[in-house]
């Protein structure tokens, strides 16, 4: 049988031509060595981290517990603090504004609350009382914003 004849404008395959290939589509991995590292100080450091995180778990506990203090308030004030200034001041001015305008001091106002530790006849408006409310033997305050520097200070 004769060899058959190449149509004309057929390519021969290409299978034996290597594929350029870019420097950036390279893909590589990590070796070993560097891996098994980072793995090794991951763990030390997820074991740490675990042991801070319930130091200061035990540290809000505490403070939550003697004084009263609302958990996640306090929650608010550590992310806060770990704030950059610039970024702690804007997000005070929106706060500030989204407060204004929300209506949720108003809605937290017009939840009654009994005074703490008043005297017998101030609650009705006859005591002689500064407008602040007064504290009880732990320094607590029925809102913490009015007076509640001068009954940490005390202590």
């Amino acid at each position: 049988m004769a060899p058959r004849k190449k149509k004309a404008g057929a390519k021969a395959p290409e299978a034996d031509k290597p594929e350029a290939v870019k420097p950036g589509e390279v893909l590589q991995m990590v070796p070993e060595k560097p891996l098994l590292a980072l793995l090794a100080l991951d763990k030390r450091t997820k074991k740490q981290q675990s042991e801070l995180a319930g130091e200061i778990g035990q540290k809000v506990g505490e403070i939550c517990e003697r004084y009263g203090t609302n958990r996640k308030a306090l929650s608010v004030i550590r992310t806060l603090n770990r704030m950059e200034p610039e970024k702690l001041a804007d997000f005070l001015d929106h706060f500030d504004y989204l407060l204004d305008v929300s209506g949720l001091e108003k809605r937290a106002a017009d939840v009654q609350r009994l005074p703490l530790n008043e005297p017998a006849g101030e609650a009705d408006g006859e005591g002689a009382g500064d407008g602040a409310p007064a504290a009880e033997g732990d320094g607590k305050v029925s809102r913490p914003q009015f007076g509640a520097r001068a009954v940490a200070a005390a202590e």
